[in-house]
């Protein structure tokens, strides 16, 4: 290391470097009277360092600085933080002092003895601004992480992130719920994406409104949503809630004059009482939420021990689906479809069996559900059409097989092609094949289904449109599709009878489908005043247990070999 002598160094030169620090320098007495203050430090505290060089006290020095610093403060503010100020000096302590341009400084005092005291402020303004910065920029990148863009809610990864840790906790118990928009997609079909998010961004504020501050509210995705109530909530504060929502989301919605009108369906479970971990809660809340669809749409359902009774039920009937032998369980059989003018057969409907020797003769109803949520539909419906082709093969005639489909069959190519391969290899000519969809699958996935459709029907295969007005129904699911036939569901003859705004309905949508070159099908006909208003509105066809219940493969067989009619529409 070189000596100071070596150096030849003098006291203005030392004076001279130190003054061209960017870090402030002080040097004074042991009594704080100044010595020496480098230029930095005149630049950041002017008022205080020419104050102590004209001899003012350090009070007064420091007090001139803070009154310029503060303008708007009082005598007694500016009076407080100089005692500060000093405070800080004086105790050696490591501080923060702001300088006149808003620099920001690190400060430190040091006693030198009976040589005086040092004064070093180490300038923090550039690190302080990039901290600021990087603050600002992980808060952004934890938005942009956990909050929905459009509705400005918690999302999916921070709603899941939350319900885990207050699982975690253990704390206390609260109820999770999911709430789903009904007809939200009619809305965004029919008025376009910007209505749509407008009425998304709305029933989140309106969401958001009934569940209260402080409460976890999140958009799942599309139009889900979900929240958390506290475990203080009990079961009716529980269902007045979830009530308020269905209430709330049921009004208006109005955008640029127009107005538009959806329903929420909710359903909710309770930790731990439904479950005890977060993936299964959310699958209670789920299986609620799906009992409050088949309830009628802007219903609330609670997750109960009647639902974890259907949810063994089910696990037992997927367990036997999934070992059934399908070729040897599953049969079909058939009901007639009638010309509306003289009964005579015009299709024939395949209808799925199953009969299971470990449960019995199964709904078809509930096998069919468990087998597309469990990704079976399609193996299955292979086997069952594979047998109604072979029966429709002995029919006399040309009479067409009608056969269903579900909604996730139409959208998958593949599948669609192994239905065309399944047709073809039947010998049955696809001019005999009617394929039934039903809205759920059009509204699923329009581009997709309108491409397989469309495809179907380039083979000659039927298309037909089953349950039309079970659902949210839209014209533009008979306007916009390649349909040739349209069933228009039995909901309609419900109140046909005493309700005349039924058979108006009833007998426009007739009209449209004979104005589009399409035949209409009334199906669940019961009565003769039903079949009385049916051809009054112009159906053409129609179904029903008062025509025909379905029949076996044999029976249906010998019903078209001996040129039967439906009685109840000869007369």
């Amino acid at each position: 290391m070189l000596q100071t002598d070596d150096l030849n160094l003098d006291l203005d030169t030392l004076l001279e470097a130190i003054d061209r620090l960017e870090t402030t320098f002080a040097l004074y007495d042991k009594d704080f009277r100044l010595i020496f203050a480098n230029k930095a430090a005149h630049a950041a505290w002017p008022a205080l360092y020419d104050g102590l060089d004209q001899g003012l006290s350090q009070w007064d020095a420091v007090r001139a600085e803070i009154a310029l610093q503060l303008p708007k403060s009082s005598d007694r503010e500016v009076d407080m933080y100089t005692e500060y100020t000093i405070g800080i000096v004086r105790s050696g302590k490591v501080g923060e002092i702001t300088g006149r341009d808003g620099q920001v400084f690190r400060t430190l005092h040091e006693s030198l003895g009976e040589r005086g005291i040092v004064g070093i402020g180490v300038d923090l303004t550039n690190f302080r601004r990039n901290q600021e910065k990087l603050e600002a920029l992980v808060d952004e990148n934890f938005r942009l992480a956990n909050v929905d863009e459009l509705t400005g809610l918690s999302n999916r990864r921070h709603f899941i992130a939350e319900t885990d840790s207050r699982i975690s906790d253990q704390s206390a118990g609260f109820t999770l719920g999911i709430l789903d928009l009904d007809g939200f997609k009619l809305v965004n079909d029919a008025f376009g994406h910007p209505i749509g998010d407008k009425l998304l961004e709305e029933a989140a504020e309106r969401i958001r409104s009934v569940i209260g501050e402080g409460r976890l509210v999140a958009r799942l995705g599309g139009d889900e949503f979900a929240f958390l109530l506290g475990g203080q909530a009990g079961q009716d504060s529980v269902e007045a809630t979830a009530k308020a929502l269905c209430d709330a989301i049921a009004k208006p919605f109005v955008f640029d004059e127009e107005q538009v009108q959806v329903t929420a369906s909710i359903g909710m479970a309770s930790f731990p009482d439904a479950a005890e971990d977060r993936s299964t809660l959310m699958s209670r809340a789920d299986f609620a939420l799906y009992h409050a669809k088949q309830a009628g749409k802007s219903q609330a359902v609670v997750f109960s021990d009647i639902h974890e009774a259907r949810i063994q039920r089910q696990a037992k009937l997927e367990l036997a689906l999934r070992e059934a032998n399908l070729e040897q369980e599953l049969r079909v059989e058939f009901q007639p479809v009638f010309d509306a003018a003289d009964g005579s057969v015009f299709c024939v409907e395949a209808l799925a069996r199953w009969d299971s020797p470990a449960l019995g003769s199964v709904s078809p109803k509930t096998f069919l559900a468990m087998a597309e949520n469990s990704g079976m539909i399609n193996s299955l419906s292979l086997i069952l059409l594979s047998k109604a082709l072979a029966s429709a093969k002995t029919w006399p005639g040309e009479t067409p097989l009608a056969f269903n489909l579900s909604s996730r069959e139409v959208t998958a190519r593949s599948h669609v092609d192994d239905l065309l391969d399944t047709i073809n290899e039947s010998g049955v000519d696809p001019s005999r094949v009617i394929l039934e969809v039903t809205e759920t699958a059009l509204l699923e996935d329009n581009d997709a289904v309108v491409q397989a459709l469309g495809g179907l029907r380039r083979q000659g295969i039927w298309i037909a449109l089953d349950d039309f007005g079970s659902g949210y129904s839209s014209l533009k699911s008979i306007t916009g599709m390649p349909l040739d036939i349209v069933k228009i569901d039995h909901s309609f003859l419900y109140d046909v009878e005493p309700g005349p705004k039924s058979v108006a309905v009833l007998k426009s949508i007739c009209e449209l489908c004979q104005t589009l070159g399409i035949q209409s099908v009334v199906e669940g006909v019961e009565s003769e005043t039903q079949i009385h208003e049916l051809r009054k509105a112009g159906a053409n066809f129609s179904q029903g247990f008062l025509l025909s219940a379905p029949m076996s493969a044999d029976a249906m067989s010998d019903y078209l070999e001996s040129g039967s009619r439906a009685e109840a529409l000869t007369n």
